[in-house]
């Protein structure tokens, strides 16, 4: 689990998509009902949505895998299918995190595991996990991402307005 790189790759693939479907929705009609602006926030809260399930599953449980219900697609799916009747009536929230939950099992090693990411068509067993990465590689992760951010908060005063304004509102 890097828990930065899953909110990184959410969070731009979220944004990619965003710009996409708006560019493609160029009439007004479509560009009037899509007027929900994302909140980058939740997308970045639902990339670490299936470690947050999965990961207590394997340590207090006998489960022989820390990849398991949430991160198969089926898990991501029902997640985006109740956020869309959400986002129907007006509360997207819910669709967010499912946008972004979708993007953990793309970036984890479960792509590679079939049974794990079509579960349940393939077989109701997970892949044995080779286990959980230590504590170090997360502390270097998030130690990448401070320095660099920090060195761009130092030099860039359109970068402090854009960090402010996702901390503020989640808007990208």
């Amino acid at each position: 689990m890097y828990p930065v790189a899953h909110m990184g790759i959410a969070v731009g693939g979220v944004w990619a998509g965003e710009k996409i479907f708006r560019w493609l929705a160029r009439r007004p009609e479509l560009n009037h009902r899509w007027r929900t602006d994302v909140d980058y926030r939740l997308v970045a809260l639902g990339a670490l949505v299936p470690d947050a399930i999965d990961k207590p599953l394997y340590r207090l449980t006998s489960i022989p895998s820390d990849h398991t219900i949430g991160h198969t697609l089926l898990f991501s799916l029902a997640l985006i299918a109740a956020g869309a009747l959400l986002a129907r009536r007006g509360e997207p929230r819910i669709l967010w995190l499912g946008l972004g939950s979708l993007s953990h099992p793309m970036v984890d090693p479960v792509i590679a595991y079939p049974q794990t990411l079509f579960w349940p068509l393939l077989g109701w067993g997970f892949v044995p996990s080779p286990g959980i990465p230590g504590w170090y590689l997360r502390a270097i992760d998030a130690g990448l991402v401070a320095v660099a951010a920090a060195a761009w908060w130092r030099r860039s005063a359109g970068f402090r307005e854009r960090a402010r304004r996702f901390v503020r509102a989640g808007v990208v």
